[in-house]
């Protein structure tokens, strides 16, 4: 009894004893884990505070400097906006002034112009001519349709001879072709003479039958300022900015001066309505930022903040009569750094300030656009990247930190507490357990590398079948594409005369059409004369050869493009601003043709010839009216005798 108590108590104590050394091993796994985790965290935690430090600075100083560069892109962008209608004034202004020079030029000598003049105009005070209203109100002649024009010759010194009625009547017709395609751009378009007269195309009023008798347009500075006397550069100007009663808005007025040979003759001239421009330029769409315009005469031109009556009415105020020193402090920074036409922007600091100020320059009438941006506005949008980084840091360390601690528990820790297993069941002389893996051992090296090889052994055969695969896609899809291109030629291109079909040429005709205005481009419908005598006569072979060569022949310029449409019809699209030049290169062509020399008996002109129709394309237009226009001008071609061409 006694001994079989000793050892009942010795197993319990044996037990005891195994738990006791379990736990003193687990307490040891776990000091190890934590003193590694601590370690860890504690270096991860110092160098991503100091690499966040120098990202945040860094992040922060091109923050900054980004958003400069977009404030300075978004201003250029508004002003580029805004002042184009400023270009298009003065290209328009040009192209009137040149158009008239070649108009003028072109009808020296015409006597009908006098008598066009003495018709159009009647003396309605001692001295004063003025157009007939009917030409605002709307008149039809034989050259075209007037509308919304007036015109006043004011008293001179000299009476008005026929070289000035002559030029009146071609400044007119100039006027009343160009004036209205600009009338949705400008306020008004309008050519004056230095003999006091003055020509206008408007919708809005009839200047020329309204204006005052006795009134002379060159005593004012307007025109004035295109006179040879005033403007011997004979530079081409804009006047100041001026308020409009009738209208009820700001204009200014750019003029361009044209003398022929030392002679000042007109200048053309545009009116601009500039109240909603001035208006979208001072607007501000954010809180804090404020913009205005001065000219270069120390004058405020425009500005966001309410002024007295008296003031807004002057439209351009001094600098000296206003009471807000903050536009006295910005003139001054731009009188230092003026923006110029090869720096039209600059960024301006003033020490100590809390503003940004960028000052651009719009080109026309080179005006100062300003726009103050507060310096916290710029520090506030610049904190927000460097502040996402440094938040983004910081959750990627704790994620990292999570990640190591899964990784050290299972990596350290079960390795761990598994050989303590395994050493305990050696130490209880339980080798079979051991040996035959009953208990598994995780973290062996070896086996670990021999799965990494296994995987990599296995990624690059995965990659070399992707490689071969994508090579044999390639090659399929490369294949499939010149299968397709060469589909595609045989689907548009005629087989017996090698040059375009009639789907190539509906596909063309339609795309052409589909641009916007102006199309610049005519439509040439050609067909061989007497085709089927020849046919008849000389052999169905040799119209084919009639028909090849025409076709080569046809294809050689550059600005055709030349299809068969039927038979021996021929459509041609020519690249063409006037029905004129389509009329001078379908002349080329058929001359072109006639100089084969191709001997036709059977045809009153005794060579293969061409009969041509010739129609612009023209803006909404549809291919079938495109097309019957052509028709129709070719049938015309054909009944007047053949190898002709006419226009429809």
């Amino acid at each position: 009894m006694l001994r079989r108590a000793l050892n009942g108590n010795g197993y319990w104590i044996t037990i005891l004893a195994t738990k006791r050394a379990e736990r003193r091993r687990t307490a040891l796994t776990r000091r190890l884990t934590t003193r590694l985790l601590v370690s860890i965290s504690l270096w991860s935690t110092l160098l991503v505070f100091i690499i966040t430090g120098i990202s945040f600075w860094q992040t922060y100083t091109e923050a900054k400097s980004e958003q400069l560069s977009n404030m300075v892109n978004t201003t250029s962008q508004r002003i580029e906006r805004e002042a184009k209608i400023f270009r298009i004034a003065e290209q328009n202004a040009d192209i009137l002034a040149n158009a008239f020079l070649q108009r003028y030029q072109r009808k020296q000598g015409d006597t009908s112009l006098v008598q066009q003049y003495e018709d159009w105009f009647e003396e309605t005070d001692p001295g004063v001519m003025r157009l007939r209203a009917a030409f605002y109100e709307g008149l039809a002649t034989e050259q075209q349709y007037w509308q919304y024009l007036s015109a006043f010759a004011g008293p001179r010194n000299e009476a008005i001879d026929t070289e000035l009625q002559s030029r009146i009547v071609i400044a007119l017709e100039t006027l009343a072709q160009y004036g209205p395609a600009w009338q949705h751009l400008v306020a008004n378009t309008h050519i004056s003479m230095p003999e006091n007269v003055l020509l206008i195309y408007s919708q809005d009023s009839a200047w020329g039958l309204l204006a005052s008798p006795t009134l002379d347009i060159t005593a004012y500075a307007v025109v004035r300022s295109t006179l040879q006397s005033h403007n011997p550069e004979r530079e081409p100007n804009w006047t100041g900015l001026y308020f409009d009663e009738s209208a009820r808005e700001w204009v200014i007025t750019y003029q361009r001066p044209t003398d022929l040979q030392g002679r000042h003759l007109i200048s053309a001239s545009h009116d601009i309505y500039l109240t909603d421009v001035m208006e979208r330029l001072v607007r501000s769409d954010r809180d804090g930022v404020s913009h205005m315009i001065f000219n270069q005469n120390r004058e405020l031109i425009a500005t966001p903040e309410d002024l007295s009556s008296s003031m807004q009415k002057k439209g351009i105020m001094s600098l000296d009569q206003l009471q807000n020193p903050i536009y006295e402090e910005v003139y001054q920074l731009l009188e230092n750094n003026p923006p110029a036409h090869n720096t039209p922007v600059q960024i301006l600091e003033k020490e100590a300030s809390d503003n940004f100020v960028i000052a651009t320059m719009i080109a026309g009438p080179e005006w100062w656009h300003v726009t103050i941006f507060p310096r916290q506005l710029i520090q506030q949008a610049s904190m927000q990247t460097p502040l996402r980084v440094a938040v983004l840091s910081l959750t990627l360390l704790i994620m990292v930190l999570l990640v190591v601690y899964v990784f050290v528990n299972y990596r350290v820790s079960m390795p761990l507490r598994q050989l303590s297993n395994a050493a305990n069941l050696v130490g209880q002389q339980r080798y079979q357990e051991v040996a035959d893996g009953e208990h598994e051992l995780t973290g062996k090296k070896s086996e670990i590398g021999l799965l990494a090889r296994s995987f990599q052994d296995m990624a690059k055969r995965i990659l070399e079948h992707q490689s071969t695969l994508e090579r044999a896609v390639q090659a399929r899809t490369a294949a499939l594409a010149s299968a397709n291109q060469k589909l595609d030629a045989i689907a548009h291109m005629d087989g017996l005369t090698g040059i375009l079909n009639r789907r190539a040429f509906d596909r063309d005709l339609e795309l052409q059409l589909s641009r916007p205005a102006p199309v610049n481009c005519a439509l040439l419908l050609a067909d061989v004369d007497h085709f089927k005598a020849f046919n008849d006569n000389y052999g169905h072979q040799a119209g084919d050869h009639v028909l090849q060569d025409i076709a080569s022949t046809l294809n050689k310029p550059d600005n055709v493009r030349v299809y068969r449409y039927g038979g021996e019809e021929i459509a041609i699209l020519v690249d063409a601003e006037t029905a004129e030049q389509a009329e001078k290169i379908a002349h080329q062509l058929c001359q072109r043709i006639e100089a084969l020399n191709i001997e036709h008996q059977h045809s009153e002109h005794g060579l293969v010839t061409l009969s041509m129709g010739v129609t612009m394309l023209r803006p909404q237009d549809t291919a079938e009216a495109t097309i019957e226009r052509a028709d129709k001008a070719l049938y015309q071609a054909k009944s007047a005798g053949r190898n002709l061409i006419r226009s429809g």
